[in-house]
C-alpha cells in the first residue's frame, strides 16, 4: 500500500461513516450526517448543537484583526482570544517575554519550521494553525481530537491490510498523536499506540498533521466530493485544509469497521451547582494529614482535622498524586502534598457539597478540568479563575447534611457513584499520569 492509496482509502472511510453529533460525550440524537458534507455541517466548537457558519464568522473576524494588528501587543490580544475560542487556559503574557515567545511560534506556523525555540502544545498548535490561516502556510490544528482520529482511521486501515506499524511510519514518517482526556480519544488509544508514536510538544508532529490534511483537501477537490454551503465560508464548493480539520474534530470514530463497541454517551444529567462561592462555611485550610481511614469503597480519608479531605484509592499508589515530586507549593484547601483532593464542606445556608481541588500551577490542570468537564461532572458557579491557588474542577452538591452524618453523606456519593463521577475516576489515573510528564 502507498500513501495515497492510504490516504484514499481513508477518504473512502470517511464518506460511508455515519456520524453522530456529540456533546460531552452525549450524542445528541436529532443531528447526524453522513460523510464528508454531512460531517462537516455537525462541527460545533464544544457548544450543544451542531454551527459551522458561526465559526466561520468568528474565523473572519480574527483573521481581520490579525490583518490589522501592526504591533506585537496587539497579536498578544488577538493569541489570547484564539485561546480562549480553544477553551485552552493557557494565555499570552503582554511582557517583553510573552511577545517574543508568540512572535516564535507565529514565526515557525509561516516559516514552516521550528524558529528559536517556539513552544507546542494543544494551545500553541491553535495559535499557529489560525495566525498561519490564509497564508498558504502547511498548519492544521494537531490537538488530541484532530490527531486521534486521524491516526485511529490510518491504524485501522494499516490493521486491516496487515500492515506493521514499521512500514506505517515510513509512509507517513513524523506524523504521531497527542494524546487526550476525553472519552472518545482515550477509546482510541490503544490501537493509535500501536502504530504511532507521540507527536506532543513537536512542531514535526504539527506539520506532518498538516501535511496529511492537506493530502486529504487536495484529493477531496480532485474526486469532487459533494461539499456543503456554509455561512460565510471563504472558499464555496472547496475542500480545504482547515474543513478536513473540522471534520476530523467532531469525528465520533472510537470502533473500526465491523467492531462492536459501547455507545460514548449514557450519563444522566449532571445536577446544578447551587449556591455561590461566597454561600462557603468557615471551613479553615488543612494544616496536617489525618488517619488514613475509614476506607470508603475505593476512597480513603486523609485528613479529618479541619474539615473533611478524601481521595481515590486509584491514585493513591505510584506517586501519581505526589505534588512534591513536581516540586509544587504549598496549596489550599489540604493539598499541602497531593494534586488532587477531593473536600466535604458545608456552606453557610446549611446545604454540603464535595469538590475536588486542584492547583492552578499543577502541569496536570487543563486535563484534570478538561476530563472533568468531559465527564459531565457539575461545574463550579463562576467557573475556574486564576487568581487563587487552587480551583474546584467540579463541585456536586448533597443537600443538607445533618452533624455527624458527614461520613455517611461521603460514603453514599463514592459507593453509589453518578455517571458522571464514574466517568471521571476511570480517566483520573491516565489524566494525572500523561507520559507527556
Amino acid at each position: 500500500m502507498t500513501r495515497s492509496e492510504a490516504t484514499q482509502a481513508l477518504i473512502t472511510q470517511v464518506e460511508t461513516h455515519n456520524f453522530r453529533f456529540l456533546y460531552r460525550n452525549r450524542t445528541i440524537n436529532q443531528y447526524q450526517g453522513i460523510g464528508w458534507r454531512g460531517g462537516l455541517q455537525l462541527y460545533s466548537p464544544n457548544e450543544p448543537l451542531p454551527n459551522p457558519s458561526a465559526h466561520y464568522l468568528w474565523l473572519q473576524q480574527i483573521t481581520n484583526q490579525m490583518t490589522q494588528a501592526n504591533t506585537l501587543q496587539q497579536k498578544v490580544v488577538i493569541a489570547n482570544e484564539i485561546l480562549e475560542w480553544g477553551g485552552m487556559r493557557t494565555r499570552i503574557q503582554d511582557d517583553n517575554y510573552g511577545r517574543i515567545l508568540l512572535q516564535s511560534v507565529i514565526d515557525s506556523a509561516l516559516q514552516g519550521v521550528k524558529v528559536n525555540q517556539a513552544p507546542m502544545n494543544s494551545s500553541y498548535t491553535k495559535i499557529a494553525s489560525v495566525f498561519g490561516y490564509g497564508h498558504n502556510s502547511l498548519n492544521t490544528i494537531w490537538d488530541s481530537r484532530v490527531s486521534t482520529a486521524l491516526c485511529f482511521r490510518l491504524a485501522c486501515i494499516f490493521s486491516e491490510n496487515q500492515i506493521d506499524p514499521v512500514q506505517a511510519q515510513i509512509l507517513f514518517p513524523f506524523l504521531g498523536y497527542v494524546d487526550g482526556v476525553s472519552v472518545r480519544v482515550k477509546a482510541r488509544m490503544p490501537l493509535v499506540k500501536r502504530y504511532w508514536r507521540s507527536s506532543y510538544q513537536k512542531w514535526d508532529g504539527h506539520f506532518a498533521g498538516a501535511t496529511v490534511i492537506s493530502e486529504i483537501a487536495d484529493a477531496l477537490n480532485y474526486l469532487n466530493v459533494p461539499h456543503p454551503q456554509i455561512n460565510f465560508d471563504p472558499s464555496p464548493d472547496r475542500w480545504t485544509p482547515w474543513k478536513v480539520n473540522m471534520v476530523l474534530f467532531i469525528d465520533d470514530i472510537v470502533a473500526c469497521s465491523g467492531e462492536i463497541h459501547e455507545e460514548l454517551n449514557g450519563s444522566t444529567p449532571a445536577m446544578p451547582s447551587t449556591g455561590k462561592d461566597s454561600d462557603k462555611g468557615n471551613l479553615s485550610k488543612s494544616v496536617g494529614r489525618g488517619e488514613f481511614k475509614p476506607v470508603l469503597c475505593g476512597h480513603r480519608i486523609v485528613n479529618q482535622l479541619h474539615g473533611i479531605h478524601f481521595e481515590p484509592d486509584s491514585i493513591s499508589t505510584g506517586g501519581i498524586n505526589d505534588a512534591r515530586k513536581y516540586g509544587l507549593s504549598d496549596g489550599e484547601h489540604g493539598l499541602c502534598d497531593r494534586r488532587i483532593l477531593l473536600e466535604f464542606y458545608r456552606m453557610q445556608n446549611g446545604n454540603c457539597k464535595i469538590s475536588a481541588r486542584v492547583r492552578i500551577a499543577d502541569p496536570r490542570f487543563d486535563q484534570l478540568h478538561e476530563l472533568a468537564i468531559e465527564s459531565d461532572c457539575p461545574q463550579k458557579h463562576g467557573g475556574v479563575t486564576l487568581n487563587t491557588v487552587t480551583q474546584s474542577i467540579f463541585v456536586y452538591p448533597l443537600g443538607p447534611v445533618a452533624c455527624g452524618g458527614e461520613i455517611a453523606a461521603i460514603e453514599k456519593f463514592i459507593c453509589q457513584p453518578n455517571d458522571s463521577y464514574e466517568v471521571f475516576l476511570a480517566g483520573l489515573p491516565d489524566a494525572l499520569a500523561c507520559e507527556s510528564e
